[in-house]
């Protein structure tokens, strides 16, 4: 990502939490969601976007990244230090991820919000109304920043950093259906993955992989080769 799109990415970052921008953003968003959830008139989509939408997806979606970075593992098997970063990523992943979407944000930022599915209960398709025999997450409370969007680019940017720019596309296609019916339901905004996950991510990424700091650590508890006269 180059300086000038970081820059006015975060410009319009800091734009979402000004109010007359705010009201803007809110507009987009809504356009956005009414322009995503008509997809569910058509009623041969219905029971796909269902059971995307369904809680076992997560487990899926864990089995796409094991099988995206297993081969990298056992690849680079002899080596030390490809393993401490895929696991050091995933742990620091997930213990910011949850201490800054539970804590943090909502209760420092009050950037808190329901979901569109929540507000929007009366004007949008829902798919409750068609699909009986499996549980749909269509609603949130606390929509804002997404869970599930951070998960979905925690794999998609480790994909880029670990393996390479290929295998980072296909992970971007391979996420679609992943991250799509949230917001096609009402689950989510599309701020929450955009303003909300993505800034999440963008930071550990480079946390993570453009600072020195994580390989320096890997390099102070790798033991010296023994050496062989």
């Amino acid at each position: 990502m180059s300086k000038v799109v970081l820059i006015l990415y975060l410009l319009c970052v800091a734009s979402w939490f000004i109010p007359p921008f705010s009201v803007l953003w809110t507009a987009f968003d809504e356009t956005v969601f009414f322009a995503l959830n008509s997809v569910l008139t058509i009623p041969v989509l219905r029971p796909v976007v269902a059971v995307l939408n369904h809680n076992i997806t997560d487990w899926m979606f864990d089995i796409v990244i094991l099988t995206f970075f297993i081969p990298f593992l056992i690849k680079n098997r002899k080596e030390s230090e490809p393993l401490f970063l895929f696991v050091t990523a995933v742990t620091w992943y997930g213990f910011s991820i949850w201490w800054l979407n539970r804590l943090l944000i909502p209760k420092v930022l009050h950037a808190a919000r329901a979901s569109p599915g929540w507000i929007f209960q009366d004007e949008m398709v829902r798919l409750t109304d068609y699909i009986h025999w499996i549980k749909i997450k269509q609603v949130a409370f606390q929509s804002f920043p997404a869970d599930h969007g951070c998960t979905v680019l925690m794999f998609i940017f480790t994909a880029f950093a670990l393996l390479n720019k290929k295998q980072g596309r296909i992970a971007c296609f391979v996420s679609i259906p992943f991250i799509l019916p949230r917001l096609i339901c009402g689950a989510h905004w599309f701020t929450d993955i955009f303003f909300g996950s993505l800034p999440i991510i963008l930071f550990h990424q480079w946390f993570l992989f453009k600072l020195p700091f994580f390989k320096k650590i890997h390099g102070s508890l790798c033991l010296p080769q023994k050496t062989t006269s």
